[in-house]
């Protein structure tokens, strides 16, 4: 996970690692968006996949506030995040083999998240953006 104020191109960094450092190591990435987050099961005839979700501060809010109450994408996060909705697949040979998921995320602020999100094990990494690139 990224953070940091707007304009700090935290978005095209992680689209530019996805595309040229995780692509190259055999996976397919998606970009999610607001309405595609709700609904999103990793395809099972694919073994590896990154999500890149962008805005997650928008998008798994605290579920404390009245906001987060009315929607479930916070939960759906954190069941892609607990690898709740990863599958087996079937290879060529017969061979039962697991999902593997890389999920990058971009935010503004971790202060908006379910605390949830933060927990060790489900974010590897956070690191905040505070020099702009451009």
């Amino acid at each position: 996970m990224v953070h940091g104020v707007p304009a700090r191109v935290k978005t095209v960094w992680t689209q530019a690692v996805a595309k040229q450092v995780i692509v190259l190591l055999g996976y397919v990435n998606f970009i999610l968006d607001h309405d595609a987050i709700a609904n999103f099961v990793p395809p099972n005839y694919l073994e590896r996949i990154c999500i890149i979700i962008n805005e997650a501060d928008n998008l798994a809010q605290n579920r404390a506030s009245e906001v987060a109450q009315y929607n479930n994408k916070t939960e759906h996060i954190l069941s892609l995040l607990d690898g709740t909705l990863y599958q087996s697949i079937i290879d060529d040979s017969g061979i039962q083999l697991q999902q593997r998921l890389v999920v990058l995320m971009t935010c503004n602020t971790t202060e908006r998240l379910d605390s949830a999100m933060l927990r060790k094990g489900r974010v590897d990494l956070i690191y905040e953006f505070t020099e702009r690139f451009f």
